[in-house]
């Protein structure tokens, strides 16, 4: 009976010990899985704000040909003006 329960708790000490490593591991993962998405965040965070300086770029040169488009109709109607006088 002695045999049979240390037998027992032998098995019992293995399952704690194999469910201990388990959830050692299964941590592990975890934090390297919070460090990898941490860093996606940081990439995505510069990549939104790159983005972000681009937009305001192109919207700025959008901007200045509009103007120059402005510019040259209006100077294009002068022309049309002076021709037909």
């Amino acid at each position: 009976m002695i045999n049979t329960e240390n037998s027992r708790l032998d098995r019992v000490e293995d399952i704690l010990t194999q469910l201990i490593k388990a959830v050692g591991e299964t941590n592990e993962a975890v934090q390297e899985m919070k460090a990898e998405n941490e860093k996606r965040h940081q990439e995505f965070i510069e990549f939104k704000d790159l983005s972000e300086k681009r937009h305001i770029e192109v919207m700025d040169r959008f901007d200045d040909i509009e103007l120059d488009q402005d510019v040259i109709w209006n100077k294009s109607v002068e022309n049309e003006r002076k021709f037909r006088r």
